[in-house]
C-alpha cells in the first residue's frame, strides 16, 4: 500500500512538475524498475492476479528492498536502455494529461469571467 511505497499511476495519478522532473530524472519506470528488481529471478515477480502474493512482493521490493542488486550480485545489467519504448509512452501520456488539465483550468477560468463580465456575479442565468 502507499504506508509502503508511494506507487503512482500515470493514467489514475496527477504529478506535480517536481515529481515529473525527479521520475524522469532517475532514468523513468523501467530503470528504476531495473534498481528494484535487479536481482529478481525471471519469473518470480508475480501476477496481479494473486493479491496475496502481490501484496508480499511489493512489500519485499519497497519496504525491504530485497531484490536491489548487492555488490557481490554477478547479475549482469550492461544492456541497460533507460530510453526504452515503455518510458517514451508513459512521458507522452504524461505530457498530454497535464496539458489536458491545464486546458480544463483555462476554460474554466475563462467561463468565470465571462459570468462576470455579464453581471451575474459568477452564476448562470
Amino acid at each position: 500500500g502507499v504506508h509502503i511505497s508511494k506507487v503512482r499511476s500515470i493514467e489514475m495519478d496527477v504529478w506535480s512538475e517536481e515529481q515529473l522532473t525527479y521520475f524522469y530524472r532517475l532514468g523513468g519506470n523501467t530503470r528504476v524498475n531495473g534498481f528494484y528488481e535487479a536481482s529478481l529471478r525471471k519469473g518470480a515477480k508475480p501476477t496481479e492476479s494473486d493479491r496475496r502474493m502481490s501484496t508480499e512482493y511489493i512489500r519485499q521490493k519497497y519496504k525491504e528492498r530485497a531484490f536491489i542488486k548487492k555488490d557481490n550480485d554477478d547479475t549482469d545489467d550492461s544492456d541497460d536502455d533507460s530510453d526504452s519504448d515503455d518510458e517514451e509512452e508513459e512521458r507522452r501520456r504524461s505530457q498530454k494529461k497535464k496539458k489536458k488539465k491545464k486546458d480544463k483550468k483555462k476554460k474554466k477560468k475563462k467561463k468565470e469571467k465571462e459570468e462576470e463580465a455579464n453581471g451575474n456575479g459568477g452564476y448562470p442565468r
